[in-house]
């Protein structure tokens, strides 16, 4: 079936065009592979284990050309392929429908997964039956607005397809009932949503479809496809500089004082106590820019990013980043550069820039417009230059729908959307060339874009704005089905002003509940919003035992590892499964030199170095009692498991005992967590 699908089956594509005859009639035409005719086939094999293929496609009579493209990746099952559409007409053609990827698989693969959306909704997983016909698409303008761009469709308990749409704007995925006697199929097709869509090519003219992921496992346990495209990310897609290499501990002031709490003298007293406490990064997130007005909004004047509110920040934004790095901690800044609020002189000063709908604003900057993406280069680099920033979160809170269709930017009525994203991918390549040593964060109202496109050029991105324990746990769980955990950014539980926050203050919290809300953040990226200042010393010292684990022992394992889920998900409403597991697991072979061995924990002479890590947390209204079976592990070594909290070790356990029957959990209350470092022995 893997060879099948590898050899034949990806080359196939669908698209929709017209032309215009000598009176002005149209007809919509419609092609796929086997209406064109193979001109040529290369491949190019890489040093580092990647294989490309091209087929050069003609149809003589259309004057067509498409060229496929496709990557296999090493050591996995996943190929990348995106097409190439060419008009050889002295005339333009109208493409109206680009479908990158159109598959036939056996009736027997039946069951359908994949994530809904929405704010404070991220990754919410649902399972159906295929009985027929089925959509899943996005059409509000940001790739996980409603959906995730990412499908698995599996053969019962037996193999399992991934799919991923590597795109930030709307895309769309079908599944059709198909029969070529004597077999049924499900014929699957996707790529841009061709929803009030189309691009016109003028004489000679391409276009570059979207591109789309296809990976392949012999079970239908999600991990087997999940680390395979963290693999695939780490070592060949995603950017990374030693910034993001360190995963530093961030502070980021939004949730408890938004834009009109936060000032210059609170921002520095919150650093103070990040210093001690060993956070390495402070973010001045919305509301240093605009008028200096105490209540002025951050919502209405996005794009006058000349403007700093010195009502809020007398001195300036350099000077507060100044204050940060002389405290030997890095310095980060929150910009929508996409957007215009209502109230920004930018509307007046640059109308040209506007993305409109009917001669409407939809309220961003269109950069299919090049003068439009010229100034915003200019913007963020002069506010990394002037500022003196490592670290930029970059936030697009707009739902642009189909996008501009203005005809003055340069693209037409129908490809607005298309070119401000290409124009978007192109302006991050630009600014991590300007300035390498960067860290570029992945915002959109949460997580309402995150997909493997957009990964491509940054370094992050954070999950959702609510951070509620079993919210967050929820939307890990999610985005590492697809994302390594070291892209994933999330707080611990905020005391947040938009919804429910953690109260330090609140009569009875016990200190082995502070302990798992932090640890719920330390899965991935590890960041907290809190009035630091305000915490308890107990807090405090738990916070900073936390963040020295997470430095000394968590982070640099966690960026290497594979990840599995060791329990299903669990859910915001109270349904899921109601534990919560994941497993770090890391071959020998790459095992990071510098992760310090604990000090003062029980005796691990006979064994070498940590070679897993597993985090489990028992949710509320759970059962009392749980088994949780490890993954990946060698099934005839032995392993010894130390408990961080109980300085308390499990010795000469095999990798197939602990696989089989699993570490019996019974000792832990509602809302407590455990961390178990697992040595393999020598």
């Amino acid at each position: 079936m893997l060879k099948a699908l590898n050899k034949q089956n990806y080359n196939d594509f669908y698209i929709e065009y017209y032309v215009k005859d000598d009176l002005g009639n149209t007809a919509v035409k419609s092609m796929s592979v086997v209406d064109f005719n193979r001109r040529g086939i290369s491949e190019k094999k890489y040093r580092d284990g990647r294989k490309k293929v091209t087929i050069e496609l003609k149809n003589i009579e259309e004057k067509l050309k498409v060229t496929v493209h496709k990557i296999f990746y090493p050591e996995t099952s996943i190929v990348e392929k995106w097409i190439v559409l060419k008009n050889e007409r002295d005339i333009p053609v109208t493409v109206k429908r680009i479908d990158t990827l159109c598959l036939r698989i056996p009736e027997s693969y039946s069951n359908l997964g994949y994530f809904k959306s929405g704010w404070g909704k991220e990754f919410t997983f649902v399972e159906e039956k295929l009985e027929g016909a089925r959509v899943i698409e996005e059409k509000q303008g940001r790739s996980s607005e409603t959906n995730h761009p990412w499908v698995i469709i599996s053969e019962g308990k037996g193999k399992m397809l991934c799919f991923s749409i590597m795109w930030s704007g709307n895309w769309i995925f079908r599944i059709e009932k198909e029969e070529i006697s004597p077999s049924k199929f499900y014929k699957i097709t996707c790529g841009i949503n061709p929803l009030k869509f189309y691009k016109i090519l003028n004489p000679s003219e391409s276009v570059e479809s979207v591109h789309i992921v296809v990976g392949y496992a012999s079970s239908s346990d999600i991990d087997d496809v999940s680390n395979q495209l963290i693999y695939c990310g780490r070592r060949f897609w995603y950017p990374r500089n030693k910034i993001s290499r360190k995963l530093p501990v961030e502070w980021n002031h939004w949730w408890p004082y938004e834009d009109k709490e936060i000032d210059e003298q609170t921002f520095k007293r919150n650093t103070d106590i990040a210093k001690k406490l060993g956070v390495e990064v402070c973010v001045l997130d919305a509301g240093w820019f605009g008028p200096s007005d105490r209540n002025s909004s951050w919502v209405d004047y996005r794009g006058d990013w000349d403007k700093v509110n010195t009502n809020r920040f007398p001195s300036g934004i350099r000077k507060l980043s100044d204050y940060v790095h002389k405290k030997k901690m890095k310095f980060g800044l929150w910009c929508e550069i996409e957007a215009v609020g209502p109230k920004a002189k930018l509307n007046i000063t640059h109308p040209e820039f506007i993305a409109t709908k009917d001669g409407k604003s939809i309220g961003y900057i269109c950069l299919g417009n090049p003068c439009a993406s010229d100034w915003a280069f200019r913007t963020l680099n002069r506010i990394i230059t002037e500022y003196n920033i490592d670290w930029i979160k970059l936030d697009f809170n707009i739902s642009p729908g189909e996008g501009c269709n203005r005809t003055d930017h340069g693209h037409g009525k129908g490809d607005g959307l298309f070119a401000h994203y290409t124009a978007y991918y192109n302006l991050l390549e630009r600014i991590r060339k300007k300035h390498p040593g960067i860290l570029l964060e992945n915002c959109s109202s949460g997580g309402l874009r995150i997909d493997l496109g957009i990964m491509k050029h940054l370094h992050n991105t954070y999950l959702s704005d609510p951070d509620m324990p079993v919210h967050s746990l929820q939307v890990f769980w999610g985005a590492t089905t697809m994302l390594p955990p070291e892209r994933c950014l999330h707080w611990m539980w905020s005391d947040a002003k938009s919804f429910q926050g953690l109260d330090l203050k609140r009569p009875g919290l016990k200190e082995y509940k502070f302990d798992y809300y932090v640890r719920i953040s330390m899965l991935g990226h590890f960041g907290i919003s809190h009035k630091l200042f305000e915490f308890p010393e107990w807090a405090k010292n738990r916070l900073k035992y936390h963040i020295n684990l997470y430095k000394s022992k968590i982070r640099d394992f966690i960026r290497e590892s594979k990840i599995y889920h060791l329990t299903d998900q669990p859910s915001r409403d109270g349904k899921g499964d109601r534990w919560c597991a994941f497993e770090y697991v890391i071959d020998e072979k790459s095992v990071p030199k510098n992760i310090k061995e604990r000090p003062n924990i029980a005796d691990t002479s006979g064994v070498s170095e940590i070679s897993g890590i597993i985090f489990i947390f028992r949710l509320p209204h759970s059962t009392r009692r749980k088994t949780i079976k490890l993954k990946g592990l060698y099934p005839s070594k032995k392993y010894k498991l130390v408990w961080e909290d109980r300085n308390f070790a499990e010795t000469n356990r095999t990798g197939r005992e602990l696989m089989e029957k699993g570490i019996k959990i019974s000792f832990l209350k509602e809302e407590q967590s455990a961390i178990i470092f697992l040595y393999k022995g020598k």
